[in-house]
């Protein structure tokens, strides 16, 4: 299942300043002893909010980090175990290394039930795609079976977070023939994000592993995810294999998807909570699902829910199967679990041109506005990195795109604009203003002065095509025929109008008619334009990225 990856507390320690914390901890510390929840900063801030200390919101990020991490649910209190990130108070990984631009290289330490060969000789290959790809149903599977009840969950429940406790699972789960697996994950205070929690359950008896104390021994535990003799069952395995290679080197073999299973039985929804209620008549609690899993030590709300999510999935995987073999489907929901076995985790490329990408229609810029864009999504991306943040808590994209459409050029402005909770973004602020002053030197072109997206990609187009039709019919050669050279342009720009007109993002196929060709009978020649047109459109993308904005250096 793939876990919940917001987060409700934008609180960043790192941003706040010293003398800042000293003059506001005293607000901080009555929010906290009243033992009220305060997500998010109030917008009027401490000097202007008619309700003071009784304010439901924090009015510093001192207060916001104390409320945030004190959360009181009944008689239940829970606090992260210290001021620093997880990923900073355990060590798990080293913030420049990890959030840098190189390739991602397996953590595999030992591989398990190798199929042809070692760890030490796969490369950046799948370390056990040959394994996944050899495996096959067994004719076990294609036999109907009595679903097995699950046991009580009276019944106790094991929480491992030492080596010698993972050591005492891997034991136990190698003599399981069945266990289902789940995963908890947070990546709005991560850059790249981390496992928070892997929920086991057997036949027999539930497990809850916290990784963050073990976490560079959790490679013990692919011996018996990859063992092909044992099935695991996941519920939207997608991501939660991808979290398993990235942050353990754990890879799996022999897995069942119950989710893939529901879209082969056309299920109308596809959620782990439906699956449960379906099958059980339970209904799943719903107040922890966008919950901070990163808190510690866990409640035992906290502990509860993490439980439901394995505990019912084998006796669901049960009811799933007998359904697919009255279909005769086994083969195929095991086909498509296979294929989410085979993904592979890699780090995703920054890309420069990216800003363009949360652009619409309903956004027109022009070629300041875009400058501006452009360097809040590169300088982003950059302190994502450093501080070990995510892109949104940094800036979110609707606040880069209102910033970039209003150009504010005064504090005033920048404040009114940009939301108090942006840290990061507040503090720098005279950075932005920069970009802004030095935008507003740049021209504007008679053409564009308020140019969108679509009609950007449009022009650009138009004129990289004129050129290249030049070039590829070498009409270069008849200049000196004036008249014919006009209704060749003339010809070639009437024939190519619908594929321009189609031009929205710059990223759709430009073709005319059905085989990509065109006939121009000024001429008399005919053409393949598939290949050029293509040519184009990738010129017209880096003229749109580079040269629509004429400068590209940061005053800065």
């Amino acid at each position: 299942m793939g876990a919940n990856d917001s987060s409700p507390n934008p609180a960043n320690p790192a941003s706040v300043h010293s003398e800042k914390a000293a003059e506001e901890s005293s607000t901080g510390s009555e929010a906290a002893s009243a033992g009220s929840l305060k997500r998010r900063l109030c917008r009027y801030g401490k000097d202007l909010c008619k309700y003071g200390a009784s304010c439901k919101y924090a009015h510093s990020e001192t207060e916001l980090l104390e409320g945030g991490d004190q959360v009181t649910n009944g008689s239940n209190k829970w606090k992260l175990k210290a001021n620093k990130k997880p990923q900073e108070h355990y060590k798990i990984y080293d913030k420049e290394q990890y959030n840098g631009h190189r390739p991602f290289a397996p953590l595999l330490k030992v591989k398990h039930h190798p199929e042809q060969h070692t760890c030490e000789d796969f490369g950046s290959s799948h370390p056990y795609a040959a394994e996944i790809e050899a495996w096959e149903v067994p004719e076990a599977e294609m036999t109907p079976i009595d679903p097995v009840e699950p046991v009580s969950l009276t019944t106790s429940l094991t929480l491992v977070k030492s080596k010698s406790g993972l050591m005492k699972l891997r034991d136990a789960l190698n003599k399981e023939k069945i266990f289902a697996v789940d995963l908890e994950h947070h990546n709005y205070h991560s850059f790249r994000g981390f496992t928070c929690l892997v929920q086991i359950s057997t036949r027999e008896e539930d497990f809850i592993v916290d990784p963050f104390p073990v976490w560079k021994a959790m490679h013990i535990l692919n011996e018996p995810f990859t063992d092909p003799k044992i099935l695991k069952v996941f519920h939207g395995a997608r991501s939660d294999i991808i979290w398993l290679q990235r942050d353990f080197g754990i890879y799996v073999v022999n897995m069942f998807d119950t989710q893939e299973a529901m879209r082969i039985l056309e299920f109308p929804k596809m959620g782990l909570s439906y699956l449960i209620k379906h099958y059980r008549d339970i209904d799943l609690e719903k107040n922890f699902q966008k919950a901070d899993w990163r808190l510690r030590p866990l409640s035992e709300e906290h502990l509860s829910y993490a439980r439901m999510d394995t505990h019912f999935l084998l006796y669901c995987y049960d009811r799933l199967k007998n359904e697919l073999i009255e279909r005769d489907a086994v083969k195929k929901a095991y086909e498509q679990s296979k294929g989410v076995c085979l993904l592979k985790y890699e780090h995703l490329e920054f890309e420069a041109d990216g800003f363009l990408h949360i652009l619409s229609k309903r956004h027109s810029l022009n070629v300041r506005q875009l400058y501006v864009l452009k360097e809040l999504w590169c300088w982003r991306d950059k302190m994502a990195r450093c501080f070990d943040e995510s892109h949104e808590f940094v800036i979110p994209k609707q606040v880069m795109l209102k910033v970039a459409n209003n150009l504010p050029t005064t504090d005033e402005d920048f404040d009114e604009l940009v939301p108090r909770n942006l840290s990061l973004f507040r503090n720098n602020k005279q950075m932005f203003l920069e970009i802004v002053e030095y935008a507003e030197t740049i021209p504007l072109p008679w053409n564009c002065r308020r140019l969108g997206v679509a009609a950007a990609w449009r022009w650009r187009f138009f004129r990289g095509l004129l050129s290249m039709l030049c070039f590829e019919l070498r009409v270069l050669s008849h200049f000196h025929e004036l008249n014919n050279f006009m209704s060749y342009l003339v010809c070639g720009a009437r024939q190519y109008v619908s594929a321009i007109a189609a031009l929205s993002d710059g990223t759709r196929s430009i073709r005319d008619g059905t085989d990509g060709s065109a006939k121009f009978g000024s001429f008399g020649h005919e053409v393949d334009c598939s290949r050029w047109v293509s040519e184009v459109i990738l010129d017209t993308r880096r003229d749109v990225i580079c040269s629509f904005a004429p400068f590209t250096t940061s005053p800065r």
